[in-house]
């Protein structure tokens, strides 16, 4: 997935926002920036040391991004080349993720009100600091 934004003063890597903003609004059901904001906000040190998330130097703790950040970097993603390089992920793990058990990867299925298959993928290991 190409970062478009500069790399001067770049703090926060973009798949520790992506990551964040994923878990906020798939797994929590966080519907706002800021809502996905708070969410980040309240992530455990040990889940945000787990993500690669940015060390502040002077109080040696993880920090998540701020809600301007979560507004402003995921509405200046490329949406095909994020399409692409989720379908990318998929198509080259599609034999490691089955099961979804708590602590592993996988794809759960479930059927729509149709009886068609719904497939939900779930592609990092949730942790219960990230519940």
């Amino acid at each position: 997935m190409p970062d478009r934004r500069s790399a001067c003063g770049l703090r926060h890597p973009l798949v520790v926002i992506l990551t964040l903003t994923a878990c906020a609004t798939l797994v929590v059901g966080s519907d706002s920036v800021a809502a996905i904001w708070q969410w980040a906000a309240r992530t455990s040190q040990q889940a945000l040391q787990w993500l690669g998330a940015c060390r502040d130097p002077f109080t040696g703790r993880f920090t998540v991004p701020s809600e301007r950040t979560f507004r402003r970097v995921p509405a200046d993603l490329d949406a095909d080349a994020l399409d692409a390089a989720i379908s990318g992920y998929v198509t080259e793990n599609s034999g490691r993720l089955r099961g979804g058990t708590s602590g592993e990867p996988g794809i759960h299925g479930a059927r729509g009100v149709d009886a068609t298959a719904i497939c939900g993928l779930s592609p990092v290991w949730f942790h219960d600091d990230l519940r």
